[in-house]
């Protein structure tokens, strides 16, 4: 990879997205499996007020309502892939499992909590389990050198923080639009689209303004922007029997 970006910057086909002989039809596959992940959990997210409100779920079961279907989710996903050996999936799942479990939890029973405790320790040993699996393993899920290189790295921090404040903003919106400011879960996806539509159009656009500033300059301004204010786009508003909804809620997942 580094070998082809370094051809990219000296190259006159700088410009060019598909190399030469080199079929679209593995990026098309993976661009279509990532939209249908964000397609599916977005959906989730909009429709888990109602199906919360039905159940009489709390905060915290509404947590695990999307949380339980997104980690199924990447499970089905990541043992139907040949990535690797069985034991290594099943110590990632297990990690991710019970790493979602710690943080949906401490909420309800504090951070304090035996059981909270135990579970970060098992979650933290798990995770060891994991990487020595990983560094002794001949066909590893994450090969680990890949994390030794710093724009790996970086890229992989950026996109985990992206996620991160990108889902849990969908989250967060939809309690919002539908329990505070009475929306449907239609017009609750309406309301949510223009944010999935200008991740799209930003994806685009950053790709071409790359080839002219280079990545350092987009991801700094993109980064700053995102974390100057997170949750804007929660307005206080107020509904009557509703009271006000939340200022510049908290990212949750």
């Amino acid at each position: 990879m580094g070998g082809v970006i370094h051809h990219a910057r000296r190259g006159p086909a700088a410009g060019t997205v598909d190399a030469p002989g080199r079929p679209p039809a593995p990026l098309l596959a993976v661009c279509a499996g990532y939209f249908m992940v964000i397609l599916d959990v977005t959906v989730i997210n909009v429709a888990v007020p109602v199906v919360g409100r039905d159940l009489s779920a709390s905060l915290t079961g509404i947590q695990w309502i999307t949380d339980g279907y997104t980690l199924v989710f990447a499970g089905l996903l990541l043992t139907g892939g040949a990535l690797g050996g069985r034991p290594a999936q099943c110590a990632l799942i297990a990690t991710v499992a019970l790493l979602t479990t710690v943080l949906n939890e401490a909420g309800r029973r504090g951070w304090a909590d035996p059981l909270i405790l135990t579970g970060a320790g098992l979650c933290l040993l798990s995770a060891v389990a994991f990487v020595l699996r990983e560094r002794l393993a001949r066909t590893p899920v994450l090969p680990l050198r890949l994390l030794c290189s710093r724009p790996m790295s970086g890229a992989a921090a950026i996109g985990l923080l992206f996620n991160f404040a990108f889902y849990g903003m969908i989250f967060t919106a939809s309690l919002s639009f539908q329990h505070h400011r009475g929306l449907s879960a239609l017009r609750t996806g309406l309301a949510l689209f223009p944010a999935v539509a200008m991740t799209m159009f930003a994806s685009v656009l950053s790709g071409r303004l790359a080839r002219r500033t280079g990545h350092r300059p987009l991801v700094v301004t993109g980064m700053l922007l995102g974390g100057r204010r997170p949750g804007s786009g929660l307005r206080p508003a107020s509904r009557p029997g509703c009271g006000r909804a939340w200022p510049s809620a908290p990212l949750r997942i």
